[in-house]
């Protein structure tokens, strides 16, 4: 099977599933719903207290992800593929223990998954220059997870670098174990919406 043909099927089935979502759901984008659903749990992974802002941090994302997931998603993309034309091959074994590792265990849900392989075609679809030197199922398959996994990686790191810093913050203004939000001390602590309302534009920036 050539690329373009396995892009043309796995893409057809992905975004089949895509669109089932959205008829029962049209005012929503069904990928970026479950990748902003993704870093939210990201972000109460991090910190519990994180949870108070679940719905808030979800709206912002789904709004924010709109300019940049895909552009995000092409940096990634052609930065692996300058790693696979140099290296000559991904050993996903070493990197992430295999496809089921990545499908199974990374995610939270088979939805995420999906939403991000959706995310993946979109983004070659629009410049397939990017994966045209692939050319066949097995290493194409191979790419986009690696792809995959170097995206969910970024915002893991997004996400951890934030939660630090405001864990760090309230520890210096004695505040870890205080939840009293009478205390005037909480003003001076942004939320975790405003860390991600100043910070995301920045993720769209070339990783390469």
């Amino acid at each position: 099977m050539t690329y373009r043909a396995y892009v043309v099927l796995r893409g057809a089935k992905v975004m089949a599933k895509a669109k089932k979502v959205e008829q029962a759901e049209p005012k929503e984008n069904p990928v970026l719903g479950h990748l902003a659903g993704y870093i939210t749990e990201l972000f109460i992974s991090g910190d519990v207290n994180a949870f108070v802002e679940a719905d808030l941090l979800q709206d912002l994302l789904v709004y924010k992800l709109d300019d940049i997931a895909k552009p995000m998603m092409q940096h990634t993309v052609k930065k692996i593929g300058k790693e696979l034309k140099k290296s000559g091959k991904l050993d996903l074994k070493t990197r992430i223990s295999g496809i089921n590792q990545q499908k199974r265990i990374m995610f939270r849900s088979e939805d995420q998954y999906n939403a991000l392989i959706s995310l993946f075609f979109e983004a070659v679809e629009g410049k397939p220059e990017l994966v045209d030197f692939i050319d066949d199922e097995t290493s194409f398959e191979n790419f986009m997870i690696y792809c995959i996994n170097d995206y969910r990686e970024q915002w893991e790191r997004f996400v951890s670098e934030i939660v630090q810093e405001r864990l760090d913050m309230e520890r210096k203004l004695g505040l870890y174990a205080n939840r009293n939000r009478a205390d005037e001390a909480w003003d001076k602590v942004p939320t975790y919406a405003d860390y991600v309302n100043e910070r995301i534009e920045a993720m769209a920036a070339s990783p390469a």
